[in-house]
């Protein structure tokens, strides 16, 4: 718990790191073969900047289970901030083997971010098309989507379809109907 309010922003501060950190380390010594106080302690690493050992812990992980998503996600995450472009490629081509549900939808997700960020519109867009055409849609897909014809490619033309196509519930959000108000105007 500790760890997900520091991932997810909710509380950051050094006291907060250190009790993860902490927790995690002893959710560890507690039982050394669990596989998500593993995943707790190379989480604590990543916020600490310790890099290459949270890699090695991930690795491992994936060694000892190697159809965990949760493991195969971190990793991918990882393996994309380390820049390497061929294990996330190896590593999504396993998650796409396991059930297309869980957390691919999620990881893909986190790739097109990586990727766009990347100015690799191209790439982001075919994997938003497979989120898109997947039996699991995120309604986040939609948005991110609009984004890339948008600020990516600055593609009015296009973006206008693809508007029709998001579920009506989606498009009167308040976060769609400003994205769309703020392209058009």
């Amino acid at each position: 718990a500790s760890q997900n309010l520091a991932d997810n922003t909710y509380d950051t501060s050094a006291a907060r790191r250190e009790k993860a950190r902490s927790q995690a380390a002893r959710a560890s010594q507690l039982d050394p073969q669990s596989v998500r106080a593993a995943l707790a302690v190379a989480g604590t690493l990543d916020e600490a900047g310790s890099e290459a050992e949270m890699l090695r812990i991930l690795r491992a992980l994936h060694q000892r289970a190697p159809d965990d998503q949760q493991v195969i996600f971190r990793l991918i995450q990882a393996e994309g901030q380390a820049g390497n472009e061929a294990a996330v490629r190896d590593l999504f081509r396993e998650l796409r083997a396991l059930s297309r549900t869980g957390l691919l939808p999620l990881s893909l997700w986190f790739e097109e971010l990586r990727l766009r960020r990347l100015g690799r519109f191209a790439e982001a867009e075919a994997i938003l098309e497979e989120m898109l055409a997947g039996p699991v849609v995120l309604r986040g897909a939609y948005y991110e989507k609009l984004n890339l014809l948008m600020r990516s490619w600055h593609d009015l033309p296009e973006a206008g379809p693809f508007i029709e196509t998001i579920p009506t519930r989606f498009r009167q959000e308040p976060a769609f109907g400003s994205a769309i108000g703020y392209y058009w105007l």
